[in-house]
């Protein structure tokens, strides 16, 4: 099981190298405690944002080299857990530790390695409006979960798309709160997130969270558009791509909020959202 580490708030540049793999942001760590499950991450000066270094492409997906990015979360300091990777018995145990505890799930991706599916989590100790999360869902299954929340009141604050051997599948979390601003979408093959996206957008709707996977050889993504959100966003680029992006974003003062990776034809592949520090 690896520990993923909160990182304290600092300039990111967009792809650095590094021995373990190829990271995408780089940002100064901060001081930790370690825990059962992760490390419990004290950051020193308050912040608005936490940086997280996720985990977006797996070593056994990638040929041996796995693919990281720093990602600055929207929320005051408090304290955090990040962990990858937890095989399912392990993830239900760390759910029922830390959600028992009062921590609340804010991130959950999941990954194929050799020995089977692998999640990566953050958890944040924090109070708020009650959550639920699902996950192992397949398309039409996180559609109806998302119907069925939406009209209990729940708003989707996070989804992940992944490619299993069984066929695609879907992570989400829920927190109960007005979800008339929302549309998120399941399966959307590259022509119907530009498709979508440009539509959406002559509306006031903006991606606040895209999710690449694989199907038989063709991309495919999981997106949430949210009303009034100031993001930019792109899908679908080589590092080298993602690279040019990232810079020219920071330079205009934006934060990564959201990353995902995924394999297409042997080749690693980005989406990524920007939004304005």
């Amino acid at each position: 099981m690896t520990i993923s580490r909160r990182l304290a708030l600092g300039c990111a540049s967009a792809l650095a190298v590094t021995g373990s793999g190829t990271e995408l942001g780089f940002a100064s760590v901060a001081r930790q405690v370690r825990g059962t499950f992760g490390s419990r991450s004290v950051q020193v000066v308050p912040q608005t944002a936490q940086r997280f270094r996720v985990l977006l492409v797996h070593r056994d997906e990638a040929g041996g080299t796995p693919h990281f990015a720093t990602l600055s979360v929207r929320a005051p300091d408090t304290a955090w857990i990040a962990i990858d990777t937890l095989d399912e018995a392990g993830y239900r145990q760390a759910f029922d530790k830390y959600a028992w505890r009062g921590y609340r799930l804010r991130r959950l991706s999941a990954f194929q390695t050799r020995k089977g599916t692998r999640y990566a989590t953050i958890w944040q100790l924090a109070s708020g409006a009650e959550w639920k999360t699902r996950h192992a869902m397949t398309g039409t299954e996180f559609e109806q979960a998302s119907a069925d929340f939406a009209a209990q009141g729940y708003r989707l604050t996070h989804v992940d798309g992944s490619t299993a051997p069984s066929g695609p599948r879907h992570a989400a979390i829920w927190e109960r709160g007005n979800n008339a601003g929302q549309h998120c979408f399941a399966a959307l093959t590259s022509a119907d997130y530009k498709e979508k996206s440009e539509t959406l957008s002559a509306q006031g709707f903006r991606p606040r969270q895209i999710s690449g996977y694989a199907v038989d050889g063709q991309a495919r993504f999981a997106a949430l558009f949210e009303a009034g959100s100031a993001t930019v966003a792109d899908h679908q680029m080589t590092a080298a791509a993602f690279q040019g992006k990232s810079d020219a974003m920071t330079a205009q003062g934006y934060r990564l909020t959201d990353a995902s990776g995924h394999m297409l034809g042997g080749q690693p592949m980005f989406s990524g959202v920007w939004e304005k520090a």
